[in-house]
């Protein structure tokens, strides 16, 4: 049941994990007490986790879906006593799963047992950009691993037009492809071949370590056309089952 894909049949039931159910109250907090966990403020985490989504898998088949298509997992920063990240898309470790959430067992055993109820499930990644605080910022892996820095960067206006229409304006388009996401988040630059790379082994480990049927792809218009080639390439040749949606997010 691993790696199965998705077809028209398919329906998809989205879950933002910190919003579902809290399974393990162990780890609601997990910095200093009441800075990161707060379920009277809804900028705070809330306490769900993917122990909770699990406890609910019977509950969700019995809605009548055949897929479970969750928020990023990935590990994001506790910025304490700030707004929180638990939606998970300011990802600061693209190789294991938000605290908050559990670990990559605990996600690998959601993915496993869902299968056993015969339910799929698409993981959202995010190769667009990360967090601010990621590790990468303020010491790059390589000069071009990002497009700008935090004190010099172009600002993406979302004109998606600019990219796919053959005479769009050149200059948008570069702000679109290379500007930072709501000038804060850094733009991963996927022509620096080593980030390509990169980002092309994150996916395949993770369909490889956990058993996902699909990914659904963060902000897909504001990544070069060239590189979702190569992406995709990559994961067909492994697992050719395996489906991908993109998503054309737009800010405001």
């Amino acid at each position: 049941g691993r790696f199965a894909g998705l077809t028209p049949e398919d329906s998809i039931y989205l879950v933002m994990p910190d919003r579902f159910a809290n399974g393990d109250a162990s780890n609601d907090e997990t910095s200093a007490p009441g800075t990161t966990f707060n379920r009277a403020n809804p900028n705070f985490y809330h306490g769900g986790d993917l122990r909770g989504l699990r406890d609910h898998l019977a509950y969700i088949k019995d809605l009548g879906v055949t897929t479970i298509w969750l928020n990023p997992v990935y590990d994001n920063v506790d910025r304490v006593q700030q707004y929180q990240p638990y939606h998970g898309y300011h990802a600061v470790d693209y190789y294991a799963v938000e605290n908050h959430f559990g670990s990559v067992a605990d996600f690998r055993a959601l993915v496993d047992e869902a299968h056993s109820l015969g339910l799929k499930v698409v993981q959202d990644e995010v190769a667009n950009h990360t967090s601010p605080d990621h590790p990468w910022v303020p010491s790059y892996p390589t000069p071009t691993w990002y497009n700008g820095t935090p004190a010099n960067h172009l600002v993406n206006p979302f004109d998606i037009s600019s990219i796919v229409a053959p005479d769009g304006d050149p200059t948008a388009r570069r702000r679109t492809l290379e500007g930072w996401f709501v000038d804060l988040l850094p733009d991963l630059n996927q022509n620096d071949p080593d980030l390509a790379r990169y980002e092309i082994q994150n996916t395949l480990w993770w369909i490889e370590t956990t058993g996902i049927d699909g990914i659904r792809q963060d902000t897909l218009p504001y990544v070069p056309r060239t590189f979702w080639n190569e992406w995709m390439t990559a994961i067909k040749t492994e697992y050719p089952r395996v489906t991908v949606v993109g998503a054309t997010t737009r800010a405001g």
